[in-house]
């Protein structure tokens, strides 16, 4: 009798957030991730991807809950960005409840807390081709649903 046992490696890809008031914006730095699959929960964000044969998967538990209808991402080669909308305006302590993993980072090029003022805080632009990232990611969510 022949055992064979197979080892999955499941990867945490890296990745930088900060936050405003309304908002926690998420940058995966992971290039060329294929197979892409995430879902927002409530408290929750789950993804899953396969890169050259490894397998990356995120589960995080999120340290508020959050809209999770009107959270966007979007994926480009060399990275993925997400917009997660915050069910109440309020600032976040962390970005999930575990307090420490070794992939998240603190994105301090965009950072804001509650002290920066109000008049830098309202004027984020949004990315030039954001409508089109949204209407983008509406049709594709229509797609699978139907």
């Amino acid at each position: 009798i022949k055992i064979i046992l197979t080892f999955i490696i499941i990867m945490f890809p890296s990745l930088k957030w900060y936050q405003d008031l309304k908002n926690i914006y998420i940058t995966i730095t992971e290039s060329d991730l294929k197979e892409l699959k995430y879902n927002f929960e409530l408290e929750k964000f789950r993804l899953s991807a396969e890169k050259k044969g490894n397998n990356y998967e995120l589960n995080l538990n999120l340290f508020h809950p959050i809209d999770s209808e009107n959270s966007l991402l979007k994926q480009t080669d060399k990275e993925i960005k997400m917009i997660i909308v915050k069910k109440e305006p309020r600032w976040w302590s962390f970005l999930i409840k575990e307090k420490k993993a070794n992939y998240i980072y603190v994105d301090w090029d965009g950072w804001k807390d509650e002290f920066d003022s109000d008049d830098d805080l309202y004027n984020y632009k949004l990315p030039e081709n954001f409508e089109s990232m949204l209407n983008e990611v509406n049709q594709n969510m229509t797609k699978e649903s139907n």
